[in-house]
């Protein structure tokens, strides 16, 4: 089957669904290599020979502000050997508390801000590679397209806000809940800037996102051990 049919925004829904469904992660590592494993049984077994799974692949390097080159890291890429061709994927997993008894299962990671706009940056550098600003990889020659993918447990965020507090947080730009409408081209910005140690990382601080495609928060749901909890978000580039 042609990759581009064999990885289609429904087919896509359907593997990480397929692939996620019935377990429990401990980490973001353990569902992104869960996530390659699966994808290379996938490409084997409809005959794609030719393309290969890499993990933290050194995609593109980026001048910084401060004048350094920072090498951009993504999580998955789907690379063709033969046509150069590649697929990036980008993954997020954020948790609020699970306990089983006394037993606790997940961490509550909290920081939904930083969350929120973590998923938007992943979406962003995927955009970066399709646009091939920066210095690319050699190997990364023809993009076809990208996902960026969010698992979590925390309703926080793909439950809208209630009227009493939309419009009121500082991460209002960044926020991916249910039915919530990104415009392309529309800056997305701090209403004032990160305050926490966390805020210091340069990426925060290179705000605005603007997002080139339009995109509509469609959450999955999908039944993961110990809750029913767990929704994913995808973004297709």
């Amino acid at each position: 089957m042609p990759i581009k049919k064999l990885l289609n925004y429904t087919n896509f829904i359907k593997f990480i669904q397929n692939t996620i469904s019935g377990k429990i992660y401990c980490s973001e590592a353990q569902l992104q290599f869960d996530i390659a494993w699966e994808l290379n049984n996938l490409l084997v077994s409809n005959g794609c020979s030719n393309w290969k799974v890499y993990l933290e692949y050194p995609a593109i390097v980026n001048i910084k502000k401060s004048g350094k080159d920072e090498t951009y890291y993504i999580d998955i890429i789907l690379l063709n050997e033969t046509t150069e061709e590649y697929i990036p994927i980008e993954i997020k997993y954020k948790t609020s508390l699970l306990k089983e008894g006394s037993i606790t299962i997940l961490k509550n990671q909290s920081a939904l801000d930083f969350g929120r706009f973590d998923f938007l940056w992943d979406v962003n550098r995927i955009q970066t590679l399709k646009s091939k600003k920066g210095k690319m990889c050699s190997r990364l020659k023809k993009f076809l397209f990208g996902y960026a993918v969010m698992l979590t447990n925390d309703k926080l965020y793909y439950v809208a806000p209630s009227r009493t507090r939309s419009g009121k947080s500082c991460c209002d730009d960044f926020r991916i809940h249910e039915t919530r409408q990104i415009s392309a081209l529309k800056p997305l910005d701090w209403k004032s800037k990160p305050s926490s140690k966390t805020g210091s990382n340069w990426r925060y601080n290179s705000t605005p996102i603007i997002l080139n495609n339009n995109y509509i928060c469609k959450w999955n749901c999908v039944k993961m051990q110990y809750t029913k909890d767990f929704k994913f978000l995808v973004f297709k580039v």
